[in-house]
């Protein structure tokens, strides 16, 4: 990985890699807590969100491009986002992929299958804005520092379980995550970095967000049509772990 870098990827190429996460609690809606309940919903207060007007927010699967969420990002005052997410008996079988893991990563059981979103992407009349992620970091573009957070949303087509440990392109990924079936919380959080803020290891879980969490608007309008999320990056570390490449 490189040093950190400002954010140069646009939500097109972001979507065909990052809202793919291949791994596995379901609880809530996604800015609610553990527990039992089944998670269908997102919502929460919006950290950054420059613009007056109300806001698209989708996320599609990488696979065959159908709907995983929608709804609409409000402005200040009281930026918040509210929508829903795709019921798992809604989403096409060809949505779905076996997790992409390093080797010495456990998937159980082997014939499960995952999709999912990492982060939303923001977009007006005028085309795309944004990318929308819930976060104990700064902001989504830099690597964050050691203990920081960042939430992702996966379903799953069976209860299962993801652990393990290995390493890929000179990050260690460790994986704890415990699955049901349909919609759930993924826990992505910074162990260790090196001496120019890259990650170095990193722990996936199946922890809900807390209290220190907040989502947090990026704009990535005007950027390059085959940029991919900036080696180094925040998003960079959590979809190399979570996709294995």
């Amino acid at each position: 990985m490189s040093p950190r870098r400002s954010s140069a990827w646009t939500v097109a190429r972001t979507f065909a890699a990052l809202l793919a996460l291949a791994t596995l609690a379901a609880c809530g809606s996604l800015s609610g807590s553990g527990g039992a309940a089944v998670l269908t919903s997102v919502s929460g207060n919006v950290t950054g969100y420059p613009y007056t007007g109300v806001s698209t927010v989708q996320a599609f699967a990488p696979n065959d491009g159908a709907q995983l969420a929608s709804g609409r990002l409000f402005p200040d005052p009281g930026a918040r986002v509210e929508g829903t997410l795709t019921a798992l008996d809604s989403i096409p079988a060809s949505s779905f992929v076996n997790p992409y893991l390093c080797v010495g990563a456990t998937v159980t059981p082997s014939s499960m299958m995952t999709t999912g979103v990492l982060v939303l992407g923001v977009a007006d009349s005028g085309g795309t804005l944004g990318l929308l992620g819930r976060t104990t970091a700064p902001n989504l573009s830099v690597s964050p520092g050691v203990g920081d957070r960042m939430y992702g949303y996966l379903v799953s087509t069976h209860d299962g379980r993801i652990s393990g440990s290995c390493a890929y392109s000179g990050v260690s990924f460790a994986y704890d995550i415990d699955l049901s079936s349909g919609w759930n919380h993924v826990s992505a959080h910074v162990d260790a970095v090196d001496s120019l803020g890259n990650i170095v290891a990193i722990t996936f879980t199946d922890q809900a967000p807390g209290a220190g969490a907040a989502w947090r608007f990026a704009d990535v309008s005007g950027l390059s049509s085959t940029a991919g999320a900036p080696p180094g990056s925040w998003l960079d570390a959590v979809q190399s772990g979570l996709l294995g490449r």
